[in-house]
């Protein structure tokens, strides 16, 4: 199968089940007839549904890229947005040529006359030499990073660069390559009197999660209702007592009761430290939440010693080592420098569920947009968050998911992923149109530079494409390329 070119096909979705399966089948008989990649494009948002068709043709290595638009005589105005998206979405896929057909009426049924005219119309696409990526040689830059990219492209990745190295340990600034596989879990150690020695637990830490390692917790461990905490006081005293004890033996930080139920507070070295903290933290899929140099931590009546109460304990004694121990502010005990660290501005922040549940109409507002606002720019799928304050964003790959994570908190946007997707906050403060359209406008530009730089890599001529799920023999490729709905 020829993987350096692939073609889409954008057809107007069905809720029906039998007319998307012809669609399937159809698609599917014209990639064995082409022996090449055919996807198939249900059109919703026409943005969308250009990002995401380019971004799977990518996925299977493709360079050459010929989108058939396939829709009924009345949906002039979609092909029209469709041409527009193609053209918006150019400077965005370096090295990638692309050819949109002219688009062509569907019958009433999917038959050998249509077949014929695609056919037709791709080989004359693919005959057309302005279609033909350049030779590598003749490419501006070769293989240097950044190269063919507009001025301004090329400042933007520098500066979100310096931005990604001031946040990140020295060991993981260049490394793309890091493990999202967990060292497996230390188990509780107990002193003779019987409590958990904290401090003897643990000589090394996984990955930090912030750079690409594995969560601490495959979920987020949420905040717990006041509510809760009342009905059991004399357990959440006892359960805030032992995370104090556990953060003060691994960090000696200070920990005291916060006034607000369901919370532990932890004091901070500096208010960059606690920034610093407060998205590695969310990044090991722990609650937290910063006030000047405090943090605030979960605590409830419910927690166990070897699960949420350890939970906690981790997180914070993971952080605070490679804040520590490998942050050059974290070592040196200062401050850090002007320019270093996360970007200046007010951090956008999820709702808790108490927030959620206090403003349920503005909560709601907050997620619809942001959901509209992200699948409109970037043709990822989005999907409801089992936990309040948050907007599940699907990624192409755990390497994708960990690649946006880093670029959308450098930028304040506290971010969080569950495998391959990635968890961007939703809050009734949030709900303002400002407010909104920077949570979009962040993680449009991170898929941006993102998409430039698999892009940049399918230009290689030696690349090998992206291994593709298991999907059965080869011929069906059609199927496998088909896009979700």
């Amino acid at each position: 199968m020829d993987r350096t070119s692939a073609c889409l096909l954008f057809v107007k979705d069905s809720n029906e089940a039998p007319e998307w399966d012809e669609w399937e089948r159809f698609a599917q008989r014209l990639s064995r007839g082409w022996a090449q990649p055919c996807i198939l494009c249900p059109v919703e948002e026409a943005g969308g549904a250009v990002l995401a068709g380019i971004r799977a043709a990518l996925g299977w290595g493709a360079r050459r890229v010929v989108a058939f638009p396939v829709l009924p005589d009345d949906s002039g105005p979609t092909a029209g947005a469709l041409a527009d998206c193609f053209a918006r979405a150019s400077p965005r896929f370096p090295f990638v040529a692309f050819h949109l057909a002219e688009p062509a009426v569907p019958g009433p049924r999917r038959d050998e006359r249509l077949a014929a005219l695609l056919s037709e119309r791709r080989e004359a696409a693919l005959a057309d030499d302005s279609l033909c990526p350049k030779p590598q040689a003749e490419r501006p830059g070769g293989h240097a990073p950044g190269g063919g990219l507009a001025p301004r492209d090329r400042a933007e990745l520098k500066a979100l660069e310096a931005k990604l190295q001031a946040v990140l340990p020295p060991q993981y600034q260049h490394c793309s390559a890091v493990s999202p596989t967990s060292m497996g879990s230390a188990g509780l150690k107990f002193g003779p009197e019987g409590r958990v020695a904290w401090d003897e637990i643990w000589t090394s830490f996984c990955d930090l999660a912030l750079a690409g390692g594995p969560a601490h917790r495959g979920t987020l461990m949420e905040a717990v209702l006041a509510e809760e905490v009342l009905r059991e006081p004399d357990r959440y005293r006892q359960v805030s007592e032992e995370i104090g004890r556990g953060i003060w033996m691994t960090t000696r930080l200070p920990v005291v009761l916060c006034g607000e139920p369901g919370w532990v507070s932890v004091r901070c070295h500096s208010e960059a430290m606690a920034s610093w903290l407060a998205r590695a933290i969310t990044a090991e899929n722990v609650t937290v939440r910063r006030a000047g140099q405090s943090l605030d931590l979960p605590a409830g009546p419910l927690f166990r010693l070897d699960k949420e109460i350890k939970n906690v304990v981790t997180a914070v004694a993971k952080t605070f080592h490679y804040w520590t121990y490998h942050m050059a502010a974290g070592r040196t005990g200062a401050p850090a420098p002007e320019g270093e660290g996360v970007a200046d501005g007010v951090l956008l922040e999820p709702a808790l569920p108490a927030q959620a549940r206090a403003a349920p109409e503005a909560y709601r507002a907050a997620v619809e947009a942001t959901e509209r606002g992200i699948r409109a720019v970037t043709g990822l799928g989005t999907l409801p968050s089992r936990s309040p304050g948050w907007v599940g964003v699907r990624c192409a790959s755990e390497e994708m998911a960990v690649w946006l994570l880093r670029a959308v908190v450098v930028e304040n946007v506290l971010a969080r992923r569950e495998g391959e997707i990635l968890y961007l906050p939703a809050n009734p403060k949030s709900a303002t149109p400002d407010a909104t359209r920077r949570v979009v406008e962040v993680m449009d530009r991170a898929c941006r530079y993102w998409d430039m730089g698999v892009a940049m890599e399918c230009g290689t001529e030696d690349r090998t494409p992206v291994p593709r799920p298991s999907e059965g023999p080869e011929e069906d490729a059609g199927r496998a390329g088909e896009i979700g709905r």
